[in-house]
């Protein structure tokens, strides 16, 4: 289902009851403007606030604007709940506390939000916001996201209309993607008109072996010799290759 805003909202939110705020704040399909809305001014309103700390559908910016405000409760709160934040943060340290948790360091009035990486941003993300984000994103969150554990958030990336053949060869050549991305770039035919692109395929151990073999006849003799000697790769791959060599040696 996809947020929705409700066909009602207070028309100023700063003078919303607290009984309403309780219930926007916990409407998972909310959309995310709204509740950062109530976030930014109601974030004194603890009770409220651990009610949208809670809901999946608060975006990771509005969990980084309450983990940077001065407030040794939200904090608390947000470690309780939300410790993805404060891990991607650096803000936590090991430490024996009463609840048997992590213990949160004293400074309290630093500016994290402003201090995030892009990388830092994008942990924590929940997956609805990756994948908008993966759609329109520049270069570098694109890197970051073609790694991403959730299958559809590094498909998302693939169809990002701003990719570059660049880094489908880098992806190409990546041992840290997973095969469903090297199986999406095989059936891109753009993609696979590019050697270099369809040469990394085959040398990559995580292209899966059907695929990499259809593309061994289109490579040239030097780079079946390199495939022959990478142990890396699958053996059947690798006898292919040879097998290839030798009859086109017995053609000359």
């Amino acid at each position: 289902m996809k947020p929705i805003t409700p066909f009602l909202l207070p028309l100023y939110l700063d003078n919303a009851s607290d009984e309403t705020l309780r219930i926007l704040a916990g409407e998972k399909y909310l959309n995310s403007d709204i509740l950062d809305r109530i976030a930014r001014i109601h974030f004194k309103k603890i009770k409220i606030m651990e009610i949208l700390v809670k809901n999946p559908g608060t975006s990771g910016e509005t969990l980084l604007f309450l983990y940077s405000i001065p407030s040794r409760d939200l904090k608390d709160m947000i470690a309780r709940h939300r410790e993805d934040v404060v891990l991607a943060l650096g803000e936590l340290v090991p430490a024996a506390s009463e609840t048997g948790g992590l213990s949160i360091p004293a400074k309290e009035d630093e500016p994290h939000v402003k201090k995030m990486s892009l990388f830092q941003r994008i942990q924590v993300m929940p997956v609805a916001e990756k994948l908008h984000f993966a759609l329109k994103t520049d270069r570098d969150g694109r890197s970051i996201l073609i790694k991403d554990s959730n299958k559809q958030v590094a498909l998302a990336v693939l169809a990002n209309p701003k990719i570059t053949e660049d880094e489908v060869l880098l992806i190409a050549q990546s041992k840290n993607v997973q095969e469903e991305i090297l199986r999406e770039i095989c059936k891109n035919r753009e993609w696979t008109k590019n050697y270099a692109v369809i040469f990394s395929l085959v040398n990559n151990p995580k292209t899966p072996i059907a695929l990499a073999l259809g593309y061994l006849q289109k490579l040239k003799e030097k780079d079946l010799a390199i495939l022959c000697k990478n142990k890396g790769i699958p053996r059947v791959i690798r006898d292919s290759a040879n097998r290839i060599i030798q009859m086109k040696s017995k053609k000359t």
